[in-house]
C-alpha cells in the first residue's frame, strides 16, 4: 500500500519506507565518517559554521531589539546620577584609573604638542591628564558640578555644558578625547557631529569604549550593562562604532585593543544598580551559555568573585583637511 505525494506521484510518503531509508543512511554515514577523516571534518565543519551563523543572526536581531528609543532621559537625570557617583568614582571600577588604558589613549595622539585639547564629559579629568606632554592646553567639559570640581585639579580649565551642544566655536580644538560615554547617549550621532564641528580641519578625535568580542556575546553584554547602568542606550560592536564615526564625517579611522581585568562585584556596587539587578548580573555570569564562554574571557573565583577581561577598543579618527 504505497502512499505518494501529489497526483504525479513524484515522492513516496510511506512512513515505513522512510524508517528503512533512515536506518540504511545512518549506518552508511557512520561507516563513511569512520573511514574518511577528511570527509568527516568537512561535513562537521559545515555543520558548525551553519550553527554559528544561525546563532549570530539570532543575536544580531536581539541586539537590535535591545537598543531602545527615547526613554525620556533628561540632563537632570544625568546630573543627579553622576553627581552621586562622583563621591566614589575612582573606586567604582579599575578601568577608570588603569595606567595602561590611559597610556593607550595617549599613544594614539597624532597632533603637535602645541595643540589645544578638549576632554568631553571629562569626569574627574584622568583621561585628559593622560595627554600631559602631548598637548599644550587641556580643556574639560562636564554636565555635573561635582565632576567639574574634581577635573579642575587635573586640567587647565573645565567648562559646564552638554556634549549635544558644545559651547565652543567651530574649529576651536586640535584634539577631542572622550571615553565610555557614547553608549549612554540617546543620540550618539548628534554628539559625534558636535565633536566634529569643534575640531579644526585635520584635527583628531580619540575615543575609548568597551565593546563585545563579537556577535556571540553582544546581547549577553547588553543585558549585563543595562542592569548595571539603566541609562545605557546602545551596545556597539566594532562595525557599529566605525559607522558612527564615519557618519559623523571622520576619516582614516584606526583602532587598537587592550584587555583590562575588572572585578564585577566592585563594578556593580554603585547606587544606580539595584540589589535585584546585582543578583541578576551575577546569575548572567554563572549561567553564561557556551557560545559566550567560547569568545568572552571571564572567571569565577573559588570565593565567588567574578572577574571579566573587558575588551577596550581605542578609536582614532581625523577630520578631513579643507
Amino acid at each position: 500500500d504505497p502512499e505518494f505525494e501529489g497526483q504525479t506521484k513524484g515522492r513516496l510518503r510511506s512512513s515505513r519506507v522512510g524508517e528503512v531509508v533512515e536506518e540504511v543512511m545512518e549506518a552508511e554515514l557512520d561507516r563513511v565518517l569512520g573511514e574518511e577523516g577528511a570527509v568527516a571534518s568537512a561535513i562537521v565543519g559545515r555543520v558548525i559554521e551553519a550553527s554559528m551563523a544561525r546563532k549570530a543572526a539570532r543575536r544580531a536581531s536581539e541586539r537590535a531589539r535591545y537598543q531602545p528609543g527615547n526613554q525620556g532621559v533628561s540632563d537632570d537625570v544625568y546630573r543627579e546620577q553622576f553627581g552621586i557617583r562622583s563621591k566614589n568614582w575612582h573606586d567604582s571600577a579599575a578601568w577608570i584609573t588603569d595606567d595602561d588604558l590611559l597610556a593607550a589613549h595617549a599613544a594614539a595622539c597624532q597632533v603637535p604638542d602645541s595643540s589645544r585639547m578638549l576632554d568631553v564629559c571629562c569626569g574627574t579629568g584622568v583621561v585628559g591628564a593622560a595627554f600631559d606632554g602631548h598637548v599644550a592646553e587641556k580643556i574639560g567639559l562636564d554636565l555635573t558640578p561635582e565632576m567639574r570640581a574634581l577635573a579642575s585639579k587635573r586640567l587647565d580649565e573645565v567648562d559646564a555644558g552638554t556634549v549635544y551642544e558644545l559651547p565652543y566655536d567651530e574649529g576651536t580644538f586640535d584634539l577631542v578625547v572622550t571615553r565610555e560615554v557614547l553608549h549612554i547617549l540617546a543620540d550618539p550621532q548628534k554628539a559625534v557631529s558636535e565633536i566634529f564641528r569643534v575640531l579644526r580641519p585635520g584635527g583628531q578625535f580619540i575615543v575609548g569604549h568597551i565593546l563585545p568580542y563579537g556577535p556571540e556575546d553582544a546581547a549577553w553584554m547588553w543585558r549585563i550593562f543595562k542592569k548595571k547602568q539603566p541609562l545605557l542606550f546602545s551596545m556597539f560592536q566594532d562595525e557599529d562604532f566605525q559607522d558612527l564615526l564615519k557618519g559623523g564625517g571622520f576619516r582614516d579611522i584606526a583602532m587598537t585593543e587592550l584587555g583590562v581585568w575588572e572585578s564585577i562585584d566592585t563594578w556593580i556596587d554603585t547606587h544606580e544598580t539595584s540589589n535585584v539587578h546585582r543578583h541578576e548580573i551575577r546569575r548572567l555570569y554563572y549561567e553564561a551559555p557556551a557560545v559566550v564562554r567560547a569568545v568572552h574571557p571571564f572567571e569565577v573565583l573559588p570565593s565567588g568573585e567574578i572577574r571579566d577581561l573587558w575588551r577596550w577598543c581605542i578609536f582614532s579618527g581625523l577630520k578631513p583637511k579643507e
